[in-house]
């Protein structure tokens, strides 16, 4: 019997030319290129991806979704630590499982630095809501939920413990005999270390003038040094 070949999202969830500035940074991280490389390799066989991540970018986590529901062999997804946010919509993807000592957490989506009149407040509002109510069907379509229910839990922000989370439909079993081993290493809060815009752009112009094959880990101790607290 072949073995159940194993990938992760952990970490915030982020989009593909953002992977290389976290990994820089050593902040963990996972954008959808990760994970479509690591099922590339599986290359058709079973897989169990483990999820543990408190969100991140939403359309990074709408491609992850996309990414899971379609690949061509048999995906399991456990949700080993929380899944919240971007990561939440994720974990509907596929048939998926939870630890007992594990939860989701589902919201509105939400964003930073808007800025201008109140023209541009209007429609950032009314994108947020779009985003939303287009997250929601990841929701509806896993639990067979009426979409005003989800989206009235949405609008709590809403933490589902294990068993409430099977109960509900958003997940379809606790994970048998589970191993909390497994979750060595890996951050349970919610804490979303998302690294700034302005840092990431600060990365870029600093990486960018280094010669090829140069030892960039003083930059990178400078800059974590210079921008430690805007993490």
């Amino acid at each position: 019997m072949t073995a159940v070949k194993k990938t992760a999202i952990r970490g915030i969830i982020i989009p593909n030319d953002y992977q290389w500035i976290y990994d820089f940074l050593g902040v963990q991280a996972t954008s959808p290129g990760k994970l479509q490389k690591d099922l590339d390799d599986a290359a058709g066989d079973d897989v169990t991806v483990e999820i543990n991540s408190p969100g991140g970018y939403v359309t990074s986590g709408s491609e992850l979704y996309n990414i899971m529901a379609t690949y061509k062999g048999r995906l399991t997804i456990d949700i080993v630590g929380q899944a919240a946010s971007a990561a939440s919509v994720a974990a509907m993807a596929r048939h998926n499982r939870i630890a007992p000592t594990a939860s989701l957490m589902i919201h509105n989506v939400s964003v930073d630095g808007v800025s201008g009149d109140y023209h541009e407040m209007d429609k950032a509002s009314d994108m947020l809501q779009a985003l939303t109510k287009t997250m929601a069907n990841a929701y509806v379509l896993k639990t067979g939920m009426s979409r005003n229910k989800i989206l009235e839990m949405m609008d709590k922000e809403t933490t589902i413990e294990a068993n409430e989370a099977v109960k509900e439909g958003f997940v379809d079993e606790i994970i048998p005999q589970f191993d909390e081993s497994s979750l060595a290493g890996v951050a349970l809060n919610t804490e979303c270390r998302v690294v700034p815009e302005e840092l990431v752009r600060r990365v870029m112009e600093q990486v960018k003038h280094q010669p090829e094959g140069a030892d960039l880990t003083a930059t990178r101790i400078r800059i974590m040094d210079m921008e430690c607290s805007m993490i």
